[in-house]
């Protein structure tokens, strides 16, 4: 595809991206220094009405525990391909891998991790 192309299918097709664009979680060691990074550059900013700091005591408090749940690898990728009955990936009229989202799916109702 051209760019313009692309450009028009991202516009005019948004589940295009939705279906085939890989969505992926680092790992606990480097999405904790990138949260870790976004807490403590927005965290002491002053709020533009009240000028007090966007964090507060308790804001702090719940930061550090998203932070300690990264460490234990809470937060895990849950985007797998699509699978077909005869176990290979599915695929676009494009020829790219189908994508879906594993939230909020049972995990013997998902056919990517466990067969019913």
């Amino acid at each position: 595809m051209t760019e313009e192309e692309i450009e028009s299918e991202r516009y005019y097709n948004s589940r295009l991206c939705l279906d085939c664009v890989d969505r992926r979680i680092p790992p606990p060691s480097k999405l904790y220094w990138r949260v870790r990074a976004v807490f403590v550059l927005y965290g002491s900013m002053k709020d533009s009405k009240t000028q007090r700091p966007l964090f507060n005591d308790a804001a702090w408090g719940k930061a550090r525990n998203v932070l300690k749940e990264i460490l234990l690898s809470f937060y895990v990728d849950l985007y797998l391909k699509r699978i077909k009955p005869d176990g290979s990936a599915e695929k676009n009229k494009y020829g790219m891998d189908l994508i879906e989202c594993m939230r909020g799916i049972p995990q013997c109702k998902s056919k990517n991790i466990h067969r019913c």
